[in-house]
């Protein structure tokens, strides 16, 4: 900065930034029949990006979800924690049989919220998953922190069918799997 009025030298001022690409990417609404379990494109429009070619070639993607549900902009919450979205999907039909575990493959949820955050650690996002329709939590998935001090967040997983229901594991951290894993879809 070049001084203007009074001061005889010139201000330093040290700028850091963190660009990322971000692509802007969106499809129409799909409605899959399951029974006739036929499979298709899905046509994206918007732009997406690619930076080359070679090992540090960085180029959009995009993974489908399952519309799961949906709520309203609640009066008095934070924004950047109150869910507009989830969506969900698998990859059961494509898992390797050594990775299956007891369900047969790994589940991914998908949050967006009305707001932008910088980081979860501004508050607390809890689902509550009911597996048996008995209108009863059977598990929560919550984020937490990995490790004091730092900005990993990990998915929490508690078993609410516990008399006293604590952390039974610490899921892989968000965001740990790749744009490229295949979800059957």
């Amino acid at each position: 900065m070049n001084a203007t009025s009074g001061a005889t030298e010139d201000l330093r001022v040290p700028v850091y930034a963190a660009p990322s690409l971000n692509s802007n990417m969106s499809a129409n609404d799909v409605v899959l029949d399951s029974a006739t379990g036929d499979s298709f494109d899905i046509a994206l429009t918007g732009g997406g990006f690619s930076t080359g070619a070679g090992a540090t070639n960085i180029t959009s993607f995009v993974t489908p979800f399952e519309l799961l549900a949906t709520d309203g902009n609640e009066a008095g919450v934070d924004d950047s924690m109150d869910i507009r979205y989830i969506g969900i999907t698998d990859d059961f039909a494509t898992a390797p049989e050594a990775d299956a575990v007891e369900w047969g493959g790994i589940v991914y949820v998908a949050i967006v919220t009305h707001g932008e955050w910088n980081t979860l650690n501004q508050g607390l996002i809890t689902l509550l998953i009911d597996f048996d329709d008995d209108d009863i939590a059977d598990i929560a998935l919550a984020n937490g922190s990995g490790s004091a001090g730092r900005d990993s967040q990990q998915v929490v997983i508690y078993d609410l069918t516990e008399e006293d229901p604590a952390p039974v594991a610490f899921g892989m951290p968000l965001n740990y799997f790749s744009f490229a894993t295949h979800t059957g879809l």
